[in-house]
């Protein structure tokens, strides 16, 4: 299955990019509560198709007081009409990553539309 959409911002014809690479969205929902009537969040799982997805990693202590736990990176680039915030998650091949921070918008610049997100995502491990 493919998904193509063409986008643009009236300046002639956009380039398409095929989202073929599937990935889970979890979408925080804060619509639950507590046995005090305190709000909790749950997670959404949502089967997306994305342009593309770059695993990182890094030898680099991730924090001072844990010096043996390294941080791996994931970057996701999907459709700017899915909606990512910086309160989602992806799962990808098992692992859930964190997106760090609101997604960059290629859309943000005069020269092209190209309707896509990069979600920088990361996850701490040990």
């Amino acid at each position: 299955m493919v998904a193509r959409t063409r986008y643009g911002c009236g300046r002639g014809a956009a380039p398409v990019f095929p989202c073929r690479v599937p990935i889970v969205l979890l979408r925080q929902l804060e619509d639950a509560s507590d046995e005090y009537g305190n709000p909790t969040s749950r997670w959404a799982r949502e089967d997306i198709l994305v342009f593309g997805v770059h695993t990182g990693g890094s030898d680099e202590v991730a924090t001072a007081t844990h010096p043996d736990a390294t941080r791996c990176d994931l970057t996701v680039y999907a459709l700017s009409s899915a909606g990512i915030d910086d309160r989602d998650r992806f799962e990808w091949k098992g692992i859930v990553y964190e997106v760090d921070g609101a997604p960059a918008n290629w859309d943000m610049n005069p020269f092209w539309s190209p309707g896509l997100v990069q979600a920088n995502c990361n996850k701490v491990v040990g």
